[in-house]
């Protein structure tokens, strides 16, 4: 009776250890990766190593507080890459943003038609899985229309991790170019930090970060924490750089975040969601191509620029691939922002009007 009545034990207990566990495995993938001079090697190695526990079984666990802090940081420096000369090309930038829309239309259709007629999935789950959007927004849109909740979460955020792994190597096939182990804010940028480097990196954060919450911005702890610190370097009220431990700390904490988000699923969800991810991940990645090769011969932007624009990957990861290749961050930070404004903003609306149109046929028989 006593062995009967024993109760297991309690799963918040065990989530420091979890916690642990998880961040071990983290460094060691970073390490790894950062030793083998592979590309973004903190958040990807990381992610690499937690992924394979996660489906291995493996008891991990983050924090979800710890993601915010992490994008806070990473807004600050991506907008300490911001600098006077990004105006003298505006009139191009016009032009690729321009595009935005029809890239959305176009890439977003395809994806639909293959997860409604070939994954045979249904009508609100395929569209919201479909849109290149943030994972917050479409899941809470498509759970509001009837979709499937875990699947268009399990869809958007394959999308994200197939991005992260393989968008290095496409551009190394594409451009012939190969992103670095660590990203940096500069070439002078220290690994250590120094007392005004902090206070600037911190203060900037954490001011940014509570107006974004205040103006209701889209993502506020990494789009509020961007545009201070883009508005501090482009008016040269500082010209400071988060410095590299805490760049390293900030994508072994995003990469061991993304990683251990797919502990305790099923093989067979596992399965199913990835080869649907990889598909509608390969037509987003390869429309880009195509738009980002049009738009570079119409404006005259150099290709990486483009393809990293028009990447169907989260802004903050992508910006970082953007860091690691030099590449202009300020205008694949500004198009990505922007197509998740256009997918949130008329996203549901476009849905509506297709349902309803869908629906039509059947009312007047």
């Amino acid at each position: 009776m006593e062995r009967n009545n024993r109760q297991s034990p309690d799963p918040s207990a065990m989530r420091p250890f979890n916690m642990l566990l998880a961040m071990t495995l983290g460094i060691c993938g970073g390490a790894t990766f950062f030793y083998l001079h592979l590309p973004l090697a903190w958040m990807i190695g990381s992610l690499a190593f937690c992924l394979c526990g996660s489906l291995a079984g493996l008891p991990l666990h983050m924090p979800r507080k710890l993601r915010p802090m992490m994008l806070a940081l990473i807004g600050v420096l991506l907008g300490s890459n911001f600098d006077p000369s990004l105006f003298a090309h505006l009139d191009a930038w016009f032009v690729s943003l321009s595009f935005l829309g029809l890239f959305i239309v176009a890439s977003g259709s395809l994806c639909y038609l293959f997860l409604r007629h070939v994954a045979r999935l249904p009508v609100p789950t395929a569209f919201f899985s479909a849109l290149p959007g943030g994972l917050a927004e479409m899941s809470a849109f498509g759970e509001s229309m009837g979709g499937d909740l875990q699947r268009i979460i399990l869809l958007q955020s394959f999308r994200i991790l197939i991005v992260v792994l393989t968008l290095p190597l496409v551009l190394w096939v594409v451009l012939g170019v190969w992103p670095a182990p660590l990203v940096g804010a500069g070439g002078n940028t220290a690994w250590w930090p120094g007392l005004s480097e902090s206070l600037w990196l911190l203060v900037t954060a954490a001011v940014g970060w509570k107006l974004a919450v205040l103006a209701r911005l889209h993502s506020p702890a990494l789009i509020g924490p961007l545009v201070l610190s883009g508005v501090i370097h482009l008016t040269g009220i500082s010209s400071f750089h988060p410095p590299l431990l805490f760049i390293a700390g900030a994508q072994l904490v995003m990469g061991t975040s993304l990683g251990t988000g797919f502990a305790n699923m099923r093989k067979r969800d596992f399965g199913t969601s990835i080869l649907c991810a990889a598909a509608t991940t390969s037509i987003l990645i390869l429309s880009g191509l195509a738009f980002a090769w049009v738009l570079m011969h119409l404006t005259g932007l150099p290709l990486v620029d483009l393809m990293l624009a028009f990447a169907p990957g989260g802004l903050s990861e992508t910006s970082l691939v953007a860091l690691s290749l030099q590449a202009t961050v300020s205008f694949i930070a500004v198009h990505h922002v922007v197509r998740v404004f256009l997918i949130t903003l008329l996203g549901p609306v476009f849905y509506l009007r297709m349902n309803r149109g869908l629906n039509q046929p059947r009312r007047s028989n």
